[in-house]
């Protein structure tokens, strides 16, 4: 090969050098990660969460029990709170899995089930399925009378799980939506209807003709269902969990969302 031919391939190995680094120098750089503690997430169905526990509004008056302790929990770490709906409760898990929000609430049972796919803080209501009649039908109040009865039950829910491990026939068992079941009873396509102590407490502040019967399953526990890599979220947020009840905010807020007669009722379904 001459000079001038070692001269020109020489040339156009530089050339393309100076062709290919402008390339390398304005790759797009990486996404720049969320900024750390500038929203907390919180997963709820919209349709499904009573307005008592967590108010999808940003200024609500009564904001709700769980929003009210997550709004000064991310107050107390410069963070504002953003609620984002879920299609259904059988969507909550995979969106939290999948990173469409930080935590889930909105009474939103602690099960064996669910601890299979993420972490749990502590407990923030104290829960348990019972069942529900109307006047003038009489309350049940044995699991014999239980497995005789019709009974709606919210689909997806622990109170669905717990009439199934207390072995109610699945034919006797209608389920719907939160917003359905106490229009079932009142219609009398069913007998009665399982619920969360909590939510049954403030069924029956609406309607006193509801009577609470029978206990069903083991006693748990309302808690935000956090990721399982995200321990420094749910450690945090327990700290503050346990904050609110030395200082008394929690007992407040009890009494402001669901009466005084609610803490009686809540210890009860923690013991029987």
């Amino acid at each position: 090969m001459s000079i001038r031919q070692r001269f020109r391939c020489r040339s156009t190995w530089v050339a393309a050098l100076w062709v290919a680094a402008p390339v390398l120098a304005i790759a797009a750089p990486a996404p720049a990660p969320r900024p750390d503690g500038e929203v907390l997430r919180v997963l709820v169905v919209p349709d499904g969460t009573r307005s008592e526990f967590v108010s999808a509004e940003p200024k609500a008056v009564n904001p709700g029990f769980e929003r009210e302790l997550l709004e000064g929990f991310a107050k107390s770490r410069k963070r504002h709170v953003e609620v984002t709906g879920a299609k259904s409760w059988d969507d909550l898990v995979p969106a939290l899995e999948e990173g469409r929000g930080d935590l889930i609430a909105g009474h939103f049972t602690r099960t064996a089930d669910r601890e299979q796919h993420m972490t749990f803080t502590d407990g923030i209501l104290p829960t348990r399925t019972v069942v529900i009649t109307r006047k003038p039908r009489p309350a049940v109040i044995t699991l014999e009378e239980l497995r005789k009865v019709k009974i709606g039950a919210v689909k997806a829910s622990a109170s669905l799980e717990s009439l199934q491990d207390a072995g109610v026939p699945p034919a006797h068992i209608t389920e719907g939506t939160q917003e359905e079941m106490v229009d079932l009873l009142r219609s009398g396509k069913v007998d009665a209807i399982a619920r969360a102590a909590p939510l049954a407490i403030l069924n029956q502040r609406e309607d006193p003709a509801l009577q609470l019967g029978v206990f069903v399953g083991p006693p748990s526990q309302f808690a935000w269902g956090v990721r399982k890599s995200d321990t420094a979220l749910r450690d945090a947020l327990n700290e503050h969990l346990q904050l609110a009840r030395r200082t008394g905010a929690w007992n407040r807020l009890v009494v402001k969302y669901f009466g005084q007669a609610a803490i009686e009722i809540l210890k009860q379904a923690e013991s029987r």
